[in-house]
């Protein structure tokens, strides 16, 4: 038992897929970011590439104090010199939101609903809160041809917002997606100071 987390659809023979988060949880941005360190020998690459002979030396970043007023920057104007990930030495490095520490968190949210629904049910508001431009198509530039709204990428009319999350949507997902109309999770939040 979750309280307060909404299992997902359940079909003969399968186990419950729970949602990932609850309403109230706090959440928080992974960005990109700066940190000074620098990169370490950490042992050799995967097995499967040792068996194929083309393992590699394996390197891992260690972070250190920087000696100056902040151990993390987001804008690479504020810090003074960035190196490249072979510079091996110490310095200033950037860093994949995958690896910000959430004691460098600048950006927090609090989720204030969880549901589930069909992908093809998003309305426009939906579309345009996910992301979607409503002056052009989700992929590319956009044209008009004869007052119609063409995207020359996809090669589509494109007559409403959802269209363009369509075409999204099977970019992420694969051809066919839009159409399989799986259920997605609706995950609502608002911004907040942080906790």
């Amino acid at each position: 038992n979750n309280p307060g987390r909404l299992n997902g659809l359940m079909l003969e023979g399968e186990a419950p897929e729970w949602c990932p988060y609850a309403v109230g949880q706090k959440l928080y941005l992974k960005e990109v970011h700066y940190r000074y360190g620098k990169w370490v020998k950490n042992g050799r690459t995967n097995l499967a590439r040792r068996q194929a002979g083309t393992q590699k030396q394996a390197w891992r970043f260690v972070a250190r104090k920087s000696g100056v007023l902040s151990d993390v920057f987001f804008d690479a104007g504020d810090v003074f010199t960035v190196r490249s990930n072979s510079y091996r030495k110490n310095g200033w490095y950037k860093r994949p939101p995958l690896f910000m520490p959430k004691k460098f968190a600048r950006k927090w949210f609090v989720t204030t609903a969880v549901g589930c629904e069909r992908v093809q049910d998003i309305s426009e508001a939906d579309a345009v809160a996910q992301g979607i431009n409503a002056d052009g198509c989700c992929r590319c530039p956009d044209d008009v041809a004869g007052g119609v709204r063409f995207c020359v990428h996809c090669n589509l009319a494109l007559h409403d917002i959802v269209d363009e999350f369509r075409i999204l949507w099977n970019s992420i997902h694969g051809p066919g997606a839009w159409e399989r109309n799986e259920y997605c999770w609706c995950i609502s939040f608002k911004r907040i100071d942080k906790p």
